[in-house]
């Protein structure tokens, strides 16, 4: 990458160009302040002091922030940060669920906490907490740890920390109502929040309601994803590999009897022949269908409550609940039959079958039912804490708590296919004739031929549920230990004890691998018991110096212990300039899914080097005995869960970093940190690499793969491995700046991360590639960008605010095809916001406002990596507050 861009993107952030972006308005992102304010807790320390300035670099959102930008989906704020990206699964992508993924790594290297405890994983995968079940008026503001934090919180706090922050004094009652219209169709939003609270001397309480629903976005109605770049084989007229036959220059297929001759034929017409076949045929668009925004509608609600049982002991409650309910198009179902889990040919003894032999390779698109596959999903999220709080004397507080959270999920899958009556419908006419209600049907019909009574005997729907729980009780202690010279010793520790559950409970249909085009699974059920211990003090060396130890053991009952450091320093060699630096190992305890998961079924968009002209003659094709077929993109995959061989990833985190902030300017600063993550032992299971080592002719991992006579991948069977090694590096630079003038008050900001190294070795013997700048559809790290680019200006005067943000990522090579580039993206978007008579706010705002649309991928079904870039395209939004 030309290292020109990076001087050119920091211009722009030292400038406070509206050319950087932000997420955030007013007031300014911010990691400093020195407001003198009572001791409060900071995301990364549970020793409570009196300001958020720290050794380890923290970004915080606030409540504001999240107003003025219009956004209603917690996590679309929270993923434009500069140190957000990879793969950041978000609703706008497809996904039941949204997650937050700091420095690339995966989602399960980022801890997310609600008011600094834990919620339970959502119950799709039992790994993430899906970000989006909290009403956003309930948030007071989001605190972004980008450092390891296992030492303060455990397992999962690899890559960083987001603490979600929730409001507990508010006095009074709010109601907003928010309308989002998009230029093009589909993508419209509604929502309402409303807030509620009051106080006395003895106590106060807090009530947040969020509404909230956006309409579908269809992929044919977007130019971006009007038609995929990966057309299907499975068309609406089926098609067949058949042998002994061939096809000639004008697509008419001949019968030669040569066991070397293969055609691949569709049907064109009705004749019973080989007259109404033809070897020539057009690939299928199944974009004009699918859905690549779902509709998705949530509510949720949120309560707090606090109370003064005596001078000296407090009780607390909060509670939260969310109904999430997501509703997916995709494409009519496809048959592969090659590849699909048992034996679905078609049988040379069906009655529709003129070829006089058994035809294993047949695939189709079910169009003739008219109605293509819906997916609906239900997620419930909850979570109660009660805790009392007290102290020993002046110095001295404690804490004690219970925890308890579920997610719970039900996804029904419409139109699949029945696997088992696919292979009666297509077998041997007699057997099907003896089993009632059985029903030949015919693989090449012409496109809208099979009749209602066909194709209603295979399909079918299906049904799968989950939950995922998490109690916990905790017990902490908070003071001073003693007076030094320069100050006293802050002190923290703590006990936890924790119990975690997650089950997959799929129907008998899934269970037995019984569909196609849904998704099949073994069920999956495992639990842990988690003891920590953990102890933390901040100790004043100086005046301008001072050292932060913490250390904590963690004890899982289903992989063993382990103790974790971290040491930090902060240092003002003058009072303008703070230099700051850490360093911590960290833990991720495998996941119960990856320790539990039942077989799991899916069809992944891998590469086989197989199906390369060459293939064969290089060292990385010597295991290829022939070419497979090129046209083959996707490939089924069997994951299994490894309870026996599992390890806890471990790893090694530092950051560096210098904040200036001059004396003559209190509104100004900078902010540089450097920050390093080594990764080791990391869980995956790459079946990408299992590929290439079958390829290469390898006889231990490339024997997971599973081919043909013809030379086809038919299945790759991988299991949850500590394989790869991942080394993270790079700086984030931050700008903040409030000026004062004749026509009103501005702020500006702008915050870069700047990727130096992402180094991911799939297994010890594999080759180390360096994703910085690289898009890998095959992998778990997604699109990278070596640079990304956040900020905003902001405009006040009187009761009127104009905010304008913009979003920068550079451009990034797209590693599946060979000098592919995916171009750089720019967004902006603009809010004004005007304050009538105290009580009423009314605003308006555009989002994308120069209607960028997502770079186009050629390498993944949809044209677009939907995971980074928002397909909805120009949309406005008009909102109305009133307080009271």
């Amino acid at each position: 990458m030309n290292k020109n861009k990076l001087l050119r993107a920091v211009q722009y952030a030292i400038g406070g160009s509206v050319l950087a972006s932000s997420v955030v308005a007013l007031p300014a992102l911010s990691e400093e302040s020195s407001a003198e304010v009572e001791r409060i807790e900071v995301t990364g320390s549970r020793i409570k002091r009196h300001d958020l300035e720290k050794s380890a670099p923290v970004s915080i959102v606030d409540a504001a922030q999240i107003e003025i930008s219009g956004v209603e989906n917690v996590a679309d704020l929270i993923n434009r940060l500069p140190a957000i990206t990879g793969i950041t699964n978000t609703t706008q992508a497809g996904s039941a669920t949204s997650s937050i993924n700091l420095r690339g790594l995966p989602g399960t290297a980022t801890l997310v906490l609600i008011n600094g405890q834990r919620a339970a994983n959502n119950a799709s995968d039992g790994e993430t907490v899906d970000i989006n079940s909290i009403p956003p008026s309930a948030i007071a503001r989001i605190e972004v740890l980008k450092d390891g934090a296992s030492a303060i919180y455990g397992s999962d706090a690899v890559a960083g920390v987001v603490n979600i922050i929730l409001k507990e004094r508010y006095e009074g009652f709010s109601v907003d109502v928010n309308k989002s219209v998009s230029e093009e169709d589909g993508g419209d939003s509604t929502s309402m929040n409303l807030l509620f609270g009051g106080a006395s001397d003895k106590g106060s309480f807090v009530i947040g309601a969020n509404i909230y629903k956006q309409d579908a976005v269809y992929s044919r109605d977007r130019d971006a994803t009007r038609v995929t770049p990966q057309l299907s084989s499975a068309i609406p007229s089926g098609l067949a590999a058949i042998s002994g036959y061939k096809t000639n220059d004008d697509g008419s297929v001949v019968f030669t009897g040569n066991e070397d001759d293969a055609s691949t034929v569709t049907r064109i017409n009705s004749a019973t022949d080989l007259s109404g076949y033809s070897g020539q045929f057009e690939r299928y668009n199944y974009q004009q269908v699918t859905s690549e925004i779902p509709d998705n509608k949530r509510f949720s609600i949120y309560g707090s409550g606090t109370y003064e049982l005596s001078d000296e002991l407090i009780v607390k409650g909060e509670f939260i609940h969310s109904d999430t309910e997501v509703f997916e198009t995709w494409a009519y179902a496809p048959i592969f039959s090659a590849f699909e889990v048992g034996d679905v040919s078609w049988k040379a003894t069906s009655q529709y079958n003129i070829f006089g032999q058994d035809v294993a390779d047949w695939r189709r698109r079910m169009t003739d039912s008219g109605e293509p596959r819906f997916f609906a999903h239900d997620t419930q999220f909850d979570r109660i804490v009660l805790s009392l709080q007290g102290s020993f004397n002046d110095n001295w507080q404690w804490s004690a708590k219970a925890l308890g959270s579920q997610s719970r999920y039900h996804q029904i899958y419409v139109n699949v296919i029945n696997k088992e009556r696919l292979k009666l419908a297509v077998g041997d006419k007699d057997v099907c004739a003896q089993v009632e209600g059985c029903v030949q049907m015919d693989p090449l019909a012409p496109a809208g031929a099979m009749n209602e009574e066909q194709w209603r005997y295979v399909l079918t729907d299906v049904q799968m549920a989950g939950k995922a729980n998490v109690e916990s009780y905790h017990f902490d202690v908070n003071g001073d230990l003693f007076e030094l010279s320069a100050g006293a010793v802050g002190f923290a520790a703590g006990v936890e004890f924790r119990n975690e559950r997650f089950d997959k409970q799929p129907d008998g249909l899934i269970e037995n691998f019984g569909t196609i085009g849904g998704v099949n699974l073994k069920a999956t059920e495992g639990s842990r018991d988690v003891s920590e211990a953990y102890a933390e003090a901040l100790i004043p060396v100086t005046e301008n110096f001072d050292i932060n130890l913490a250390l904590r053991y963690s004890d899982f009952s289903d992989f063993g212990d382990t103790l974790n450091p971290k040491i930090g320093f902060d240092f003002n060699p003058v009072e303008s300039v703070k230099l700051r630096a850490t360093y911590s190992t960290g833990f991720r305890a495998p996941s119960l899914q990856e320790l539990y998961l039942g077989d799991s079924e899916a069809f992944d968009w891998l590469t086989d080097p197989c199906s390369a002209d060459n293939a064969g003659s290089t060292p990385a094709t010597q295991g290829c005995v022939t070419q497979s077929d090129p046209n083959i993109l996707q490939f089924l995959t069997i994951t299994t869960g490894n309870s026996v061989k599992l390890e806890a990833e471990e790893s090694e985190s530092f950051t560096a970093g210098v904040v200036w902030s001059p004396a003559v300017d209190n509104d100004f600063n900078i902010r540089l940190d450097y920050f390093s993550i080594t990764l080791e032992n990391a869980i995956d299971n790459p079946k990408q690499y299992f590929i290439d080592k079958n390829a290469a002719g390898d006889t231990e991992l490339g024997n997971r793969v599973i081919r043909s006579a013809n030379g086809n991948i038919k299945r790759v069977d991988v299991t949850y491995l500590n394989l790869s090694e991942r080394e993270v590096s790079g700086f984030d630079l931050g700008v903040n700046y409030a000026l004062d003038t004749s026509i009103g008050g501005f702020n500006f900001g702008a915050e870069l991360s700047w990727y130096e190294k992402y180094n991911d070795q799939a297994h010890p013997e594999a080759e180390v590639i360096d994703r910085v700048g690289t898009f890998d559809n095959g992998s778990n790290a997604g699109l990278l960008p070596e640079y990304k680019l956040s900020g905003f200006v902001t405009w006040k005067q009187d009761d009127l605010t104009i905010d304008l943000r913009t979003q920068w990522m550079d451009e990034v090579e797209d590693l599946a095809k060979a000098d592919s580039m995916i171009d750089s993206y720019t967004r902006f978007d603009v809010t004004a916001a005007y304050k009538y008579q105290e009580n009423w706010t009314f605003s308006m705002g555009v989002d994308n406002l120069l209607d960028e649309e997502p770079p186009h991928v050629s390498t993944v079904p949809s044209g677009i990596e939907g995971n980074t870039y928002d397909i909805t395209g120009r949309s406005v939004f008009f909102k109305v507050k009133y307080e009271l």
